[in-house]
């Protein structure tokens, strides 16, 4: 007979340890964790390049200033910049200030100097580019896009990161009686947060569908982790969904739990789920729940 079981990532998993085997669960089940995680760095970072030059004005003397440095930023459209390789990508300068030239580096050790290039992506990774321009009065900003491109391989990890998520396919989403389950996740979550006198979390469509997409994964696949088999983290999983912007992130994890109730009994009996669920500095939350033997997955983040 299978038995309900947890797991909770943590801070732990930021030093590369990931969590152990737990004896707290009233329903004598496991558990991992995965604690509240800050984010190093907003993904996407735009500002005065520090390897740049000072920006010098080279307007004719006397004349007003009318421009200035260009500030440079561009589009990627996200549902053709994740994608199977090769994969093609064009990149639309949206830079001001009428800049007069480009440095574009698209993360693979290609370049261009053309306005809106267009860039072909041979290898499986996630792709960092960088856009810098200039004009007649100096070097402008410089503007970087962490993981704006993702290429998978066919062979690659689970069709869930992929499937009704991107390629401007649906977002995933439950049906009306798990949606029903998730959302009253959110209640029992917030009536813990109350009882230890700590402010409700809001209910995050974003942090769903990760949650969502680790719980069908799970349930499809047979494993019970917080890393899928390919080594893919609570921090890659997001980035995965193209979910940025926040400073902070954990994850809980359980299987077996035919409720929202016995599934947050379970959470609260582990200290390390209990941490996270009444985790302060935490702001929102999605929950995920896929699979015949009910997979839950909630992802707590920090906007």
């Amino acid at each position: 007979m299978n038995r309900p079981g947890l797991t909770v990532c943590t801070l732990a998993c930021a030093l590369g340890v990931l969590g152990v085997l737990l004896s707290g669960c009233s329903q004598g089940g496991k558990s991992r964790g995965h604690e509240l995680r800050k984010a190093g760095q907003d993904p996407i970072v735009v500002g005065q390049d520090p390897a740049a030059p000072a920006a010098t004005s080279t307007a004719p003397a006397g004349s007003a200033t009318l421009f200035g440095p260009p500030v440079s930023e561009f589009f990627v459209d996200p549902t053709t910049s994740q994608g199977f390789a090769p994969l093609t990508v064009v990149l639309d300068d949206r830079s001001t200030q009428s800049p007069t030239t480009w440095a574009w580096n698209f993360g693979d050790g290609s370049t261009a100097t053309t306005q809106s290039p267009t860039h072909t992506y041979t290898t499986p990774g996630s792709y960092t580019v960088t856009l810098q321009t200039t004009n007649g009065y100096g070097a402008g900003t410089t503007v970087t896009k962490r993981d704006v491109v993702i290429v998978a391989n066919t062979d690659q990890g689970s069709r869930f990161w992929y499937e009704n998520d991107t390629y401007g396919q649906p977002f995933k989403t439950h049906d009306a009686a798990r949606a029903a389950m998730a959302q009253e996740v959110l209640t029992l979550v917030n009536a813990e947060r109350a009882a230890a006198s700590v402010g409700p979390l809001t209910y995050d469509s974003e942090a769903e569908r990760a949650a969502l997409a680790h719980s069908e994964d799970m349930a499809a696949r047979g494993f019970f982790d917080h890393v899928t088999p390919e080594g893919w983290q609570p921090e890659d999983r997001l980035r995965m969904m193209r979910i940025f912007g926040y400073l902070g992130n954990g994850e809980n994890v359980a299987v077996g739990q035919p409720t929202a109730q016995i599934a947050m009994r379970d959470w609260m009996s582990s200290p390390g789920h209990r941490a996270n669920i009444l985790e302060p500095s935490y702001t929102h939350l999605g929950v995920g729940i896929a699979g015949s033997q009910p997979h839950w997955t909630q992802v707590f983040l920090i906007r």
